[in-house]
């Protein structure tokens, strides 16, 4: 059940609604420590840095919005997820950025 909801290691998937949203929590707790100490700004990384799958963030994000009532929860929650689109597959790849510099 839930097998989306896995992290990177082994953990066992949660087996009821209170105990999703408790996993959607870690998941995004865990992001948003990633993300405190490691400020992106406007740069694109490699989505292996993140501590779960990108999908799996996502999924947590959008759980958690659907449960919380608070404006300010719900804002800071959106704007975390609007970073996910700096974590892209292949991103520290040499050929990614090729087009951009100049010859």
């Amino acid at each position: 059940m839930f097998e989306w909801l896995k992290p990177k290691s082994k953990a066992p998937a949660p087996t009821s609604g209170s105990d999703l949203i408790k996993a959607a929590n870690g998941v995004v707790n865990a992001y948003d420590d990633y993300l405190e100490t490691n400020p992106i700004g406007l740069e694109i990384r490699d989505v292996s840095v993140l501590p779960f799958p990108k999908k799996v963030i996502l999924n947590a994000i959008l759980i958690e919005l659907a449960a919380e009532h608070d404006v300010s929860v719900r804002q800071f929650l959106m704007e975390i997820g609007l970073k996910l689109a700096s974590f892209r597959e292949r991103a520290s790849a040499p050929t990614d950025w090729a087009w951009c510099l100049p010859d």
